[in-house]
């Protein structure tokens, strides 16, 4: 097992992501969330997982693990879900709302990936794995978000995925606010632009 990170980040209306440093700017909740059965974890956007947290504003403890194989799940965890996603990107990193980035040693390939929270700290784990559906596996709190999930139309074909930058406000009825206004953290090597919705 290889620790990829272990620290506190800071996290803006539940969020955090995982992204490529190249990737376009934009992440929509919902186009991550359709077609899943958990809410917490969203993978069906290609190339990117958003992470929901339960706290809205503050600090979080995240730790990032890389398996050769499924690790048991510990009994501590309050919420746990599995999803499945490819990642080819030669730079993949951790993003926050407002744009700070974490580089990441995570090769590209196909992966499983359990998402585990508790009381505001969070731990990813990443094993090579084949894809298969997503998986909700423990439940407290993030009810709320797996029946938002499942409330979700199906997702488009990758061909016919919407444009990511949009530069206007938010959907309607949006549950999270996003970041439409593209600010970002002032730059620098350890800052990204700030996702937007897709409009």
């Amino acid at each position: 097992m290889t620790v990829l990170f272990d620290a506190d980040v800071s996290v803006h209306y539940g969020q955090l992501y995982l992204v490529n440093r190249d990737s376009p700017d934009g992440l929509d909740l919902g186009e991550h969330f359709r077609g899943q059965a958990n809410g917490l974890c969203g993978a069906a956007a290609p190339e990117s997982l958003f992470l929901i947290t339960d706290r809205h504003t503050g600090t979080v403890a995240l730790r990032i693990e890389l398996h050769e194989r499924e690790p048991p799940v510990a009994a501590d965890w309050a919420e746990v879900v599995e999803v499945s996603g490819t990642l080819t990107g030669e730079q993949p990193g951790l993003s926050e709302w407002g744009g700070r980035w974490y580089p990441l040693a995570l090769p590209p390939g196909e992966y499983r990936v359990r998402y585990c929270g508790g009381e505001d700290r969070y731990l990813l784990q990443f094993w090579p794995g084949a894809p298969a559906p997503d998986a909700v596996l423990r439940v407290t709190k993030g009810a709320y978000w797996h029946e938002f999930a499942r409330s979700l139309p199906p997702p488009p074909t990758p061909e016919r995925w919407p444009p990511r930058n949009c530069g206007g406000p938010p959907r309607s009825g949006s549950p999270l606010p996003c970041a439409h206004a593209g600010r970002s953290s002032g730059g620098g090597a350890g800052s990204r632009p700030v996702p937007r919705c897709s409009g």
